[in-house]
């Protein structure tokens, strides 16, 4: 007989699949940031190519400074404290 899959290694699969989904997500927006960018008001089409990549660079800046600060905050008082502003109404 097989050994059980640990419940660790069934929930490092789960997260696995759920973060290749959400990359795979964010991935579809990028074609259409240039188009976007457009309708705030930019009409050269290199210049909102530019502010696009600006904003993606921006965000992967803003998360990779942000993660570990977050990750801290997680490990040290728990993860029902990280999430919670997840459930704020806003």
């Amino acid at each position: 007989m097989s050994k059980p899959t640990d419940s660790w290694q069934r929930s490092l699969g789960a997260l696995f699949v759920a973060q290749t989904m959400t990359m795979v997500g964010f991935s579809f927006v990028f074609p259409f940031l240039p188009l976007y960018i457009q309708s705030l008001g930019i009409t050269d089409i290199t210049e909102a190519a530019q502010w696009a990549g600006v904003a993606v660079a921006a965000t992967a800046l803003s998360m990779s400074v942000v993660q570990p600060i977050w990750g801290n905050l997680s490990d040290r008082y728990g993860r029902p404290w990280s999430s919670g502003p997840c459930w704020v109404p806003r």
